[in-house]
């Protein structure tokens, strides 16, 4: 193959036309090999859902991405074959044309200077910048990976049927709640679904996140109802401002003992038993932690019947706030339930 260019001065010095080809070769060889590491860790970061956006979106070349990723033990032996092609062709000419430089010595020195640029310049460098661009290399370069799938398939064939024993319990990409949002908006922007729909699953996956203290009614906003009030006045003040559930204090508003239900007010008000004291009527309230997350005080509330809970600091246990059912399910739909705002009166 290299006989035009050295044939009958294997026994003279080199040529600095000869040298400058195979510097060339070589530099053309490492580019290659760049190219085969960087596409490899672009195309294999790539998540399910990803590729259905972009198909979905209709993207330059999706399609041909979609096929080539249908089977990716194929795509893994295309391109571990391609480097390693590349990577001992440009190995190859070093050694030649340091043998003929150094003499025995310079296998040696071809094999430690070809090692750290292709660490360099075929691996480290390319797989950083695929990396941070996986999807628009992807996109560009499936057409030349589904060519070289062809072109190397009497290989490929043998590689695959070996990389599907060593990979066939592998688990695929779990698909990140990033990736959930990024499909679930662009499905919204075709019209698949709507966007309170979409809204709805953004607030759903926010919901597991927030805490007690990032949708409570600060406490000082609040003004509770004592225990020794009357019955009737209580009834006088829930018919006015049209709430339900009213935080319940003994002696020091500081002092929450629980809170009373505007039907359990009702029935008594309606009762021969009316004169009866308020403190009769007070249920328990459920007392979280203002570091507590929304959806396990959801679940608690479910469980326990009780739809309103009293948030405390967590270190000096302090009273932060209130926080209604009605208020964890507007962070679920994005939209005000007016009947549980907290307002509170004494």
């Amino acid at each position: 193959m290299f006989d035009s260019w050295w044939g009958h001065h294997s026994t003279c010095s080199w040529s600095a036309t000869k040298i400058f080809m195979i510097l060339v070769y070589i530099i053309f060889l490492l580019f290659f090999s760049a190219w085969f590491s960087g596409m490899e860790i672009a195309l294999f970061s790539l998540s399910s859902s990803q590729l259905k956006v972009m198909v979905l979106a209709k993207k330059r070349n999706s399609h041909v991405l979609q096929k080539i990723l249908q089977n990716k033990t194929k795509l893994l032996a295309t391109m571990s074959l391609g480097n390693n092609l590349v990577n001992i062709g440009a190995a190859s000419l070093a050694t030649v044309w340091a043998l003929e430089k150094f003499g025995s010595a310079g296998a040696g020195i071809a094999t430690g200077v070809m090692t750290l640029l292709i660490l360099i310049f075929g691996e480290m460098y390319p797989k950083t910048w695929f990396h941070l661009n996986s999807k628009k290399a992807a996109l560009f370069f499936a057409p030349w990976v589904y060519f070289l799938e062809i072109l190397f398939f009497p290989l490929v064939f043998c590689l695959e049927a070996l990389l599907k024993v060593l990979t066939k319990n592998k688990k695929q990409n779990e698909v990140s709640e990033a990736e959930f949002l990024a499909f679930s908006r662009l499905a919204a922007e075709k019209g698949v679904i709507d966007f309170s729909e979409h809204q709805m699953i953004t607030n759903v996956l926010a919901f597991n996140d927030k805490e007690a203290k990032d949708v409570l009614t600060p406490f000082y906003k609040a003004e509770a109802v004592s225990d020794d009030a009357a019955i009737d006045q209580v009834a006088y003040f829930m018919a006015k401002t049209g709430l339900s559930r009213y935080p319940v204090y003994h002696n020091d508003r500081d002092n929450i003992i629980g809170y009373i239900h505007v039907m359990d007010v009702m029935l008594k008000l309606n009762s021969k038993n009316r004169e009866d004291s308020l403190a009769d009527l007070v249920k328990p309230i459920l007392i979280v932690e203002e570091k507590t997350k929304i959806n396990k005080i959801f679940a608690k509330m479910q469980k326990q019947k009780c739809h309103i809970a009293l948030v405390k600091k967590s270190s000096t246990k302090q009273i932060k706030g209130l926080l209604t059912m009605e208020d964890l399910l507007e962070e679920l739909v994005g939209e005000e339930i007016e009947d549980e705002k907290i307002r509170f009166t004494a």
